[in-house]
């Protein structure tokens, strides 16, 4: 395989992958988004005392989640950002 060839077979991978990665990062958006709106929605009920105790303890489960996916998604932001830095290396060198 001549090397522009190879170069072309890396960039299509790249270009897969980053894909695949971006398709990740909106569902994690989107699951973020869901579980804010889920927090949100736990501060509208209207309990007793015993219910607040459980609705603070859902709702600091929930922050918690959100907290891990943002950090997936920073890493996924990262990841896409530097394979795109690589691609356009590729692309460059091909051109």
């Amino acid at each position: 395989m001549p090397h522009s060839e190879h170069k072309k077979h890396t960039l299509e991978a790249i270009e897969q992958e980053i894909e695949s990665l971006r398709l990740q990062l909106e569902k994690k958006k989107e699951l973020r988004d869901s579980l804010n709106q889920q927090i949100l929605s736990l501060g509208s009920h209207e309990t007793g005392s015993l219910d607040k105790i459980a609705l603070v303890r859902e709702a600091e489960r929930l922050e918690k989640l959100v907290s891990e996916i943002q950090i997936d998604i920073q890493h996924l932001d990262t990841r896409i950002w530097r394979l795109r830095h690589r691609a356009d290396r590729i692309h460059h060198d091909i051109v």
